[in-house]
């Protein structure tokens, strides 16, 4: 009698343990190379090779600033992203100020809410997307002056410049990259390479650079990946990084809440990669690694990557922490995490 009462509660207490664990990797979704349409290259090489880098500074700004956004441009100048004063700062290789645009804060055409992303387009323009107003800024680096300015009719989290008659664009709430043109027409879209749209903010959520070629690179900073797409939009690669440090307990369903947008939460994160550079024939991916659970940090360091196939090359450290860099060839900009000041040193 005790046998026919122990089986039938045995298998409930089964029953119920299945339940509760599908309920919890329905929510909290550790692996997500399983959901790739594509799964990842791995690398060859398993552990970094290090490049000892020689660092000499040649100028430092006089002013704070913080800044998650900057790059060179073609002329060697660097725009630096001033969310405090809401214009995009020009300086030049020794540090100096020559240069801003903007007028400040406001809705006018010259002004500038929230700027989200600083990108260069193929003629070499600094496209500056402003998230508050929606819209992007063009900005002639030839000509000095503001080109166009373009108002876009829905919400975006990422534009993407191609050139001057089209655009990639990723919407804020359905993550889907399309692609339009100046005027405004839809003419393509990028396959999310993840089939589950309930997973797509945190494979599309990324810092993305074109490349002269017209590619894009885009780096993902939840899963520390980094992918290489051509200017038609088509996968050419797909890669894991050198030394993977694990991915943090993810909930894929936070982005669909309005209310959590972008709230990720990143004490449990080891690495970030992020601000993916193209130089010459390479890519440089800035790499955040983490000291210890206190949420301190390493100075961070620079992986290198060949740009046409995506095979690792080399790294090396940076010489100090630095909240955002933009790298040229032979020089390596950054924004000082203990200064607050933009920093330029030649590398040899």
């Amino acid at each position: 009698m005790t046998k026919k009462i122990i089986i039938p509660v045995l298998l409930i207490v089964l029953f119920i343990l299945i339940i509760v664990f599908t309920m919890i990797r329905k929510n909290k979704v550790t692996d997500l190379e399983s959901a790739y349409l594509i799964s990842p290259t791995a690398q060859e090489i398993k552990k970094r090779i290090w490049k000892d880098i020689k660092f000499n500074k040649v100028g430092e700004s006089d002013e704070f600033i913080t800044s998650l956004h900057m790059l060179f441009g073609g002329n060697k100048n660097i725009y630096v992203a001033d969310n405090n004063h809401k214009i995009i700062r020009i300086f030049n290789l020794k540090a100096i100020m020559i240069g801003s645009i903007g007028e400040g804060e406001g809705r006018g055409p010259k002004e500038f809410s929230i700027i989200i992303d600083v990108l260069a387009d193929q003629m070499d323009r600094i496209w500056i997307m402003d998230g508050q107003n929606n819209r992007a800024t063009i900005y002639d680096t030839k000509k000095n002056e503001i080109s166009n300015i373009i108002d876009f009719p829905f919400v975006f989290s990422k534009v993407i410049p191609i050139d001057d008659s089209k655009y990639w664009v990723q919407k804020r709430f359905n993550n889907q990259i399309e692609k339009y043109s100046i005027s405004g027409q839809h003419i393509g879209n990028l396959k999310p390479i993840v089939d589950d749209p309930a997973l797509w903010s945190f494979v599309l959520e990324n810092y993305s650079v074109q490349a002269p070629d017209g590619s894009i690179i885009q780096a993902q900073y939840h899963t520390n990946m980094f992918i290489k797409y051509s200017a038609e939009g088509e996968l050419i690669y797909f890669r894991k990084p050198i030394h993977f440090l694990g991915l943090p307990s993810i909930d894929p369903y936070y982005a669909n809440e309005v209310g959590n947008m972008n709230t990720v939460d990143f004490s449990s994160w080891k690495q970030i990669t992020k601000s993916p550079q193209v130089v010459d024939t390479t890519i440089q991916l800035f790499i955040h690694q983490k000291i210890d659970e206190n949420d301190n940090w390493k100075q961070g360091f620079i992986d290198v990557y060949n740009l046409s196939n995506g095979k690792y090359l080399y790294s090396y450290e940076l010489p100090e922490r630095l909240e955002s860099i933009a790298v040229s060839e032979g020089f390596l900009a950054g924004i000082s995490e203990e200064l607050g000041k933009l920093i330029v040193w030649s590398l040899k």
